[in-house]
């Protein structure tokens, strides 16, 4: 290999990638991996930094002249060309990398996709920029600049990805210093590549052919598999596995063309070419899972690790994981049990525990093998407990112990929240330190107090007393997991132990100490309540019962509305906002507003034998509260359906309510009290008497004009209108005079009959909701009065 210095990029290959935005997570790993090594002084013993193979065959021509083609490590080739470049021009060697990479005037580094990029890649390598090495600017904008730039070249996808990549070079090694001698050091080489001849036959397109038969080059998974395998001989020096003893990396490897293999195939669309293919991204997918459930917790690269395999733009190389610090012997561990545990079957997954209500195995494999980004924080946590049991036990558990121990981890999972890395971080401790105790995790729960796990502390204390009771008495065991299998609930269901009296009875006095009869007391009253939940409740959230019954009986009864933002919210049934229904019943009641007691004073009132609607809206009809707002939102299932997401606002001095048809203000929105007006002045079932007068609603978009009713007398440019508006207290009527006859007839009516207040032009009249239809019908009568005049 040592008579050949040109590389030259064949027909066949695509273009270089590696430096483009979408390639920017693999970009900035592979730059990040380089600057740490080229960093550390010759001789370090972690050094050099091993870029695993390059394949690709000699060519020689008649001439004698030898030059190497990849068929496979192209990308990595490109991005060292370009950081020889700009090493030598930071370190002011760019003779000396003309001499190495240029002859004859042409770069020994060469493409053959496009003749632009070969044609760049002699220029750049003759070109020496004026800007000083250690100036932020743009390497892109600086060559894109000079007379022998060609503008089309900025259409040839290798060119414009290798100007991102010069860029981000520049970005990453700004700081750095010898960096020329460091990459040239041909003695203590701080960088490496194994090179794989393929010397039976050439680069040619059919190549690819024969890529498809036996004889192609590895895969990114079999390249990444073989060098795993190495990688396990150094973390588990002299340790053996299973009866044969083999040696760790042994097992690993014939499990893997074995056993293994028949589970991950059978998921796999194996039908036509790209078989293999799948089957290959299948077990990558699986590695790259379990990595983001295996991460070591007190890393201080943990939340990177977490966003970086978070990303789905993530390309997966044995280099990226084991310089990031994800291939440890826990992960290595983890995978072997897992894959040992799930591949007994002899084909289809073999699942460990009894049923899959706390955690389908099946589910989560194909999640993890299908796309294992998408994974949310709870699903990873579940994952990361029941992979952490297995290791814990090597293999060897009891199922039933463990259905118990991810009954618990499902509780605590699905009924928290986890935005961000640092919250799945502290998750994961909690698991780490209920661990030791999976095997008895009821009797280690009622035995504990409420400390921090990373879990809502409230679902954390729901725990701690469903394990008491359960302990205390077995009658609960049954009555809990009822309530716990509820679609809706997910294992939330500290509202109805709160509301049996379960709660207060254990707060003062342990759950064992009470009498077997206070047990059966609160059962009993659980029970009921259970039963009028799933009356309440679907799987998918509240069940609809004819005019927005629930809403309406529960603010008949108190106000409880929750506070979102700048508004408040109705409950919305999707359990992952934080006005949703199912957070409304797992807070802890509070001296808030948005107490769920009153949820228990609503369900007080119904009888779970008797048709639900009839009691509801008797419940609405006799409800007096005091705030008008109560009253008429109560009175007017029309104004909750113009919500689309549930919300309202009070604003203004004095306040007002606003009904939003979005979320802000700055979007269409109504008012509670005008808008409720004219629902019952546009039922005929009220027998407003409006005639002649003509009805309808202005709702606004901005916040220059109160929405308000319009009524319309007469037609055309003769045409008078009224409108109404809530000014927080009271509403008022008010008509503009214009000069016209009808205007003239009607201000005269109104100022001299009905008592209207001028203000120039403007008059006006005051009225409460109880004087509101007396007021209307006397306006429309009079018009009707005046109608036959004005027409004469």
């Amino acid at each position: 290999v040592k008579e050949c210095r040109k590389i030259e990029i064949p027909l066949i290959q695509r273009d270089y990638a590696q430096g483009r935005d979408a390639e920017s997570v693999v970009r900035d790993a592979f730059l990040d991996a380089l600057h740490e090594k080229l960093a550390l002084p010759p001789g370090d013993p972690s050094l050099p930094l091993n870029l695993d193979f390059i394949y690709g065959s000699l060519q020689k021509n008649d001439t004698g002249d030898v030059w190497f083609e990849p068929l496979d490590g192209q990308q990595r080739l490109t991005t060292l060309c370009l950081l020889h470049w700009y090493a030598g021009w930071k370190d002011g060697k760019l003779a000396d990398f003309r001499q190495r990479m240029t002859k004859g005037g042409r770069s020994l580094f060469t493409y053959r996709v496009r003749p632009s990029s070969r044609e760049f890649f002699a220029a750049l390598h003759h070109f020496e920029p004026q800007t000083k090495p250690n100036q932020e600017v743009s390497l892109r904008r600086v060559i894109e600049d000079q007379a022998w730039f060609f503008l089309y070249w900025r259409l040839d996808p290798t060119i414009d990805a290798a100007l991102d990549m010069l860029d981000a070079i520049h970005r990453r090694f700004l700081d750095s210093s010898a960096l020329y001698e460091r990459l040239t050091d041909e003695t203590t080489p701080s960088v490496t590549f194994q090179l794989l001849q393929l010397t039976d036959f050439g680069l040619s397109d059919e190549l690819y052919i024969k890529m498809n038969a036996r004889g192609r080059p590895l895969t990114t998974f079999e390249t990444f598999k073989a060098t795993f395998q190495e990688h396990l001989k150094d973390l588990f020096v002299d340790e053996t596995i299973g009866a044969e003893e083999w040696p760790v990396w042994h097992f690993f490897a014939n499990q893997m063309d074995t056993q293994w293999t028949d589970l991950f195939w059978s998921y796999s669309d194996t039908t036509g070419k790209s078989g293999s293919v799948i089957f290959d991204q299948k077990v990558t997918n699986l590695f790259w899972a379990l990595a983001r459930a295996s991460l070591e917790i007190d890393d201080p690269n943990f939340s990177t690790s977490t966003r970086l395999l978070g990303d789905k733009e993530l390309r997966m190389s044995f280099d990226l994981f084991k310089r990031s610090g994800w291939l440890t012997k826990k992960f290595a561990h983890r995978l072997i049990l897992v894959l040992e545990a799930w591949s007994k079957a002899g084909g289809r997954l073999h699942s460990v525990l009894p049923n899959a209500r706390y955690f389908n195995e099946e589910e989560i494999f194909l999640s993890a093998t299908k796309a294992p980004d998408s994974i949310s924080y709870a699903n990873l946590i579940q994952f990361a407990a029941f992979v952490s049991y297995l290791s814990d036990h090597r293999g060897l558990f009891n199922p039933s112990a463990m259905n118990e121990w991810m009954r618990v981890v499902f509780n605590l999972s699905v009924n928290s929240e986890f935005r961000d890395p640092s919250e799945y971080q502290r998750a994961l401790r909690g698991i780490e330190a209920l661990l030791p105790n999976a095997d008895r995790i009821k009797e280690h729960l009622a035995e504990m107090k409420v400390v921090p796990l990373g879990f809502r502390p409230s679902q954390v204390r729901e725990e701690i007393l469903k394990a008491k009771l359960i302990l205390a008495h077995t009658d609960w065991r049954e009555r809990i997991d009822s309530a716990e299998e509820h679609k809706y609930f997910r294992g939330q269901i500290e509202f109805l132990l709160d509301f049996c009296g379960a709660r207060s009875a254990t707060s003062d006095s342990e759950a064992s100490r009470l009498t077997h009869e206070k047990h059966r007391e609160m059962q009993v009253a659980f029970d009921a309540y259970l039963a009028k939940a799933k009356i309440m409740f679907m799987h998918s959230g509240l069940n609809s019962v004819g005019e927005i019954l629930w809403q309406r009986a529960l603010l008949a009864t108190g106000d409880y509305f929750v506070r979102v933002g700048n508004n408040y919210s109705y409950l919305v049934d999707q359990p992952e906002f934080g006005d949703s229904w199912k957070r409304f019943l797992g807070t802890i009641p509070t001296d808030s507003v948005a107490s769920r007691r009153l949820l228990q004073e609503l369900w007080d009132q119904i009888d779970p034998q008797v048709p639900i609607a009839s009691q509801l809206e008797k419940i609405i009809e006799e409800s007096d509260p005091v705030e008008p707002w109560r009253r008429v939102l109560i009175g007017c299932p029309a104004a909750f359906r113009y919500c689309e997401f549930h919300e309202m606002r009070w604003e203004g001095d004095p306040e007002k309510v606003y009904l939003l048809k979005r979320r802000q203000r700055n979007g269409r929105h109504a008012e509670l009290f005008t808008f409720a007006l004219h629902e019952m002045m546009d039922d005929p079932k009220q027998g407003w008497a409006v005639k002649p007068l003509s009805i309808g609603y202005w709702w606004m978009t901005n916040r220059e004009k109160e929405p308000h009713i319009a009524m319309s007398f007469g037609t055309g440019q003769q045409a008078v209108v009224f409108e109404i508006e809530y000014t927080g207290t009271q509403f008022l009527i008010r008509v503009l005079r214009s000069e016209n006859v009808v205007s003239s007839k009607v201000c005269q009516v109104l100022c001299e009959k009905l008592r209207f207040n001028t203000n120039g032009d403007l008059l006006f009249k005051r009225f409460t909701w109880d004087e509101a239809k007396r007021v209307v019908e006397e306006v429309a009568e009079e018009l009707a009065l005046l109608s036959p005049a004005i027409d004469g």
